[in-house]
């Protein structure tokens, strides 16, 4: 049998984002590769991201699209759908999870998943959610769980685009307790955020509780620190985030657990341009 090729399409764009990537755009891209690609994954209405793929046990695959699925929403272009890859003597088989429809279930996921011990997949939304967000929506934290009848989702948490931040565009992570800590790329600070009409963004923390999942912003990045988040966070045994900023050149931040369920923000490393930018 021969080797099957894939191909992941990865639509790049600026380190902080103000507006949505145009579909018209990505769709250049992805039939600029269509004219050499010989294998692709997707369905063309599919256009994968910065994303990446994670595996379950017994080996099948799940990711996010940015565009695609349901074509009735997102002007057109679809909002994006989570899918499953599951291999066969034949080839691999696609099984889309979840379409997006661009209201209060979200949009266009520009980033992947992670799985929970009972193999619940989360991720997150750039755009749809609450529409308080430059028309698009501030986008959500969502839950897939599977039931006899097919995967459902559940929306964990709407972001507000004020203190509690806007366009979760990174990965989440899991601590040892089934918490769940991520970035936002906009909101938070808007006093002390040079370039950024909405914010500097801000660091969270979702917890399960008895009455659903509650939502805490525990950190709103400023020039005075990090400056914007430009990736998720790494989460080390005592309790500290790890992630980088777009600060100047670049930097990698830590943040701490301080007094009164405060976070400390601190810078360890600088980049300087051009080695490290």
């Amino acid at each position: 049998m021969g080797r099957t090729e894939f191909l992941t399409l990865t639509i790049r764009s600026e380190p902080r984002l103000e507006a949505q990537t145009t579909h018209e755009s990505e769709m250049a891209l992805f039939n600029e590769c269509m004219q050499s690609c010989a294998h692709l994954v997707l369905d063309t209405a599919d256009i994968v991201r910065d994303g990446g793929l994670i595996s379950d046990a017994a080996g099948n695959l799940y990711g996010t699209t940015f565009d695609g699925g349901d074509l009735s929403g997102c002007g057109g272009a679809g909002c994006g759908v989570v899918f499953k890859l599951s291999p066969s003597s034949s080839g691999w088989t696609e099984t889309v999870l979840h379409a997006f429809t661009g209201g209060g279930d979200g949009a266009n996921p520009s980033t992947g998943l992670i799985f929970d011990t009972k193999g619940n997949l989360y991720g997150t939304t750039s755009a749809g959610g609450r529409f308080t967000c430059q028309g698009s929506g501030c986008g959500v934290i969502f839950q897939l769980y599977p039931t006899s009848s097919g995967w459902k989702e559940k929306v964990l948490y709407n972001f507000g685009g004020t203190s509690d931040g806007s366009v979760p565009n990174f990965p989440l992570t899991f601590d040892a307790a089934g918490n769940l800590y991520g970035v936002a790329q906009s909101g938070g600070n808007t006093t002390n955020c040079s370039g950024f009409t909405y914010g500097c963004g801000v660091a969270f923390k979702l917890w399960h509780e008895s009455a659903g999942w509650s939502f805490q912003a525990l950190y709103a990045f400023s020039d005075s620190d990090s400056g914007g988040p430009s990736s998720g966070l790494l989460l080390d045994a005592k309790g500290n985030l790890f992630g980088t900023g777009t600060y100047a050149s670049g930097v990698v931040h830590k943040l701490s657990p301080a007094a009164g369920k405060t976070w400390k923000d601190t810078v360890i490393y600088s980049f300087i341009e051009p080695i490290g930018y």
